[in-house]
């Protein structure tokens, strides 16, 4: 779901990149709108450590609570061992060693939290100004109940390519709270690698539909072939990979959706849509009102947000035979940006 470059499986968190998380902070959230940076505060007091050097101006103390918080269960950790020995009657070494196999996973699903706040900062600093509005209002934020959900798929993400997704979920979120539901953070959590790049291959060919710069509805256009005989496999996404999509919630649970686009009187009156990490708009070639039906595989309400966190690899053959199409529709296929 993110592009291959920016990511490398099964890699430790590098402790030298964390440390650099307050240098990224120091640099970019402070320039960051009010609401965001109140939004990104309380995400990262959440979820991070004091493996990442917290800027003790900005989180008044937040460090020395965390630190102490983890003294305070090793020291649980160490009292419930010498008291379970004690009462199961087994060698103090053998409840010493399964203390410390928690312990390390404990460990372990702190730093993937870590790593994954790490690039949500990273992401935050690399976006536009225009791409740093958070709420119009100033009064979104983050719920608790969505930090427990994302907490408790996070913590898993062991790979530094799910933990790069995992970031870009977090800082979208982070400057547009509302924008994944809880039930787009569990689904995420339950993909593997291989189900992700699937859905990578989906949304690199679909078009998403856009009000007011916000992504309502994703549709890959079937363009006319058989999909349930492998219609697409040419693109990468025969039945079994569009069946494991529907699985996991992220499509319909059909082959033959319909998109509806409502053109205007004008001829020149136009919808605009994103395919291929690129702008379009459909213009009419035909005068007068009309109602046209694109048919095609429709995302689910998790699948149009999840798209959104998708680097979308471009398929020039796919999206000749697109404009091919929507010519066939007496529409005209215009690239805005």
């Amino acid at each position: 779901m993110v592009d291959e470059t920016a990511s490398h499986d099964a890699q430790e968190p590098n402790e030298s990149r964390l440390s650099q998380v307050s240098e990224v902070i120091l640099g970019q959230v402070t320039g960051l709108p009010a609401p965001v940076q109140r939004t990104f505060w309380k995400a990262f007091g959440r979820l991070a450590t004091s493996a990442v050097e917290i800027p003790a101006a900005y989180m008044e103390g937040k460090a020395a609570q965390i630190r102490a918080t983890s003294d305070a269960r090793v020291h649980a950790i160490k009292t419930s061992g010498a008291a379970i020995a004690s009462q199961l009657q087994v060698p103090p070494a053998y409840v010493e060693a399964a203390s410390i196999k928690y312990a390390e996973r404990i460990v372990g699903r702190q730093k993937n939290l870590d790593a994954i706040v790490s690039t949500a900062a990273e992401e935050l600093a690399r976006l536009p100004p225009s791409g740093l509005e958070g709420d119009p209002v100033g009064s979104a934020e983050i719920s608790d109940d969505w930090l427990n959900t994302f907490e408790a798929e996070a913590e898993n993400m062991s790979s530094d390519y799910m933990r790069t997704v995992f970031g870009k979920l977090l800082a979208n979120e982070v400057k547009r709270p509302g924008a994944f539901s809880r039930r787009s953070v569990k689904i995420l959590g339950q993909m593997e690698r291989q189900e992700a790049e699937i859905f990578a291959r989906f949304c690199s060919l679909a078009v998403q539909f856009e009000v007011n710069g916000q992504v309502f509805s994703g549709l890959l256009m079937t363009l006319g072939e058989d999909v349930e005989v492998g219609g697409l496999s040419r693109y990468g996404l025969d039945y079994r990979s569009l069946m494991t999509l529907i699985d996991y919630g992220l499509v319909l649970g059909t082959f033959s959706g319909r998109q509806r686009v409502e053109m205007s009187e004008h001829v020149d009156d136009d919808v605009t849509f994103l395919h291929a990490g690129k702008n379009y708009r459909y213009v009419s070639e035909v005068p007068g009102e009309r109602v046209i039906e694109l048919a095609g595989i429709t995302t689910t309400r998790a699948g149009t947000e999840l798209m959104q966190l998708v680097t979308p690899i471009p398929d020039p053959e796919y999206s000749a035979r697109l404009e091919i199409y929507l010519r066939s529709q007496s529409l005209r296929l215009d690239r805005l940006t």
